[in-house]
């Protein structure tokens, strides 16, 4: 996916819009590859990741709706994931850079070239999955309303490289994106309500959660996963595996997260 040239000085990265439909009491996904068009896969865990190791990993199905979208004429990264407990995840992927974080507020209210919001989109993505899978679901029912989650994933902020250094100075501004209300209309009660579930694990990464919407920081840079053989002074062969590009995703209200969560909620792209 190309990414936007960000502005001198500006912010880069992704927002990930997560909806999530009820669909049913329960889907059998072991049964989902008989009905499915699309070969569906078991989400992965990330190996670049530290992890605690005792924490169980859901591992839902994912699926490539095979819906070509776009905005400003980039393509828009789709994906649909499937789980037991009935409910069927779309998750839309744009590549963002702005100057501030208020030029990333519109993205709350996202709408693609042809005019159709993304929550739309993926309404009409979430049918067609529901009405194929409908043989193997408990109780169907027709998707309503679903929960919205967005998340503003920077990969870049547009030079410094403490990001909890760069929250306490930008902190209201933070807040004021994640509640989509201008930061100067705030109570300093309500910045310190948004900002005080955060996480940090390295000096470059750092995540804040609020109710319906999250930022994610991770200015490790561009990751790609590789192994390569080769011989050592010893004639052993050894895999090196190097980072990766962030894949960032939220589900409902279930989170999101960087290297200071466990990825076991499904929020973060690591589940």
């Amino acid at each position: 996916m190309t990414e936007p040239a960000a502005p001198a000085g500006g912010l880069r990265g992704e927002v990930v819009l997560s909806f999530a439909f009820d669909v049913a009491y329960e889907i059998a996904t072991d049964r989902v590859q008989e009905l499915m068009s699309r070969a569906p896969t078991r989400l992965a865990p990330r190996a670049d990741r530290t992890a605690p190791k005792s924490v169980p990993l859901y591992r839902p199905l994912e699926i490539d709706p095979g819906r070509p979208a776009h905005r400003d004429g980039r393509p828009v990264g789709m994906v649909v994931r499937v789980y037991g407990v009935g409910v069927i995840t779309v998750t839309l992927r744009v590549p963002v850079a702005a100057g501030s974080l208020a030029g990333l507020m519109p993205f709350h209210a996202l709408a693609l070239d042809d005019g159709r919001p993304a929550g739309e989109v993926a309404a009409a993505v979430c049918a067609d999955v529901a009405r194929e899978l409908r043989p193997v679901m408990t109780r169907p029912v027709d998707p309503i309303e679903p929960e919205a989650y967005t998340v503003f994933c920077l990969g870049d902020l547009g030079g410094p490289a403490d990001a909890a250094a760069w929250l306490s100075r930008c902190g209201r501004e933070v807040a004021g994106l994640l509640s989509e209300t201008p930061p100067e209309r705030l109570s300093d009660a309500q910045v310190e309500e948004v900002l005080r579930l955060r996480r940090s694990f390295e000096r470059g990464d750092l995540v804040v959660i609020d109710w319906d919407a999250a930022l994610v920081v991770d200015l490790a840079g561009p990751r790609t996963s590789s192994s390569t053989s080769s011989g050592s002074s010893t004639g052993s062969s050894t895999a090196t595996s190097t980072r990766r590009t962030p894949t960032w995703s939220a589900a409902g209200r279930r989170g999101a997260g960087c290297r200071a969560c466990c990825g076991g909620c499904g929020g973060c792209g690591s589940s």
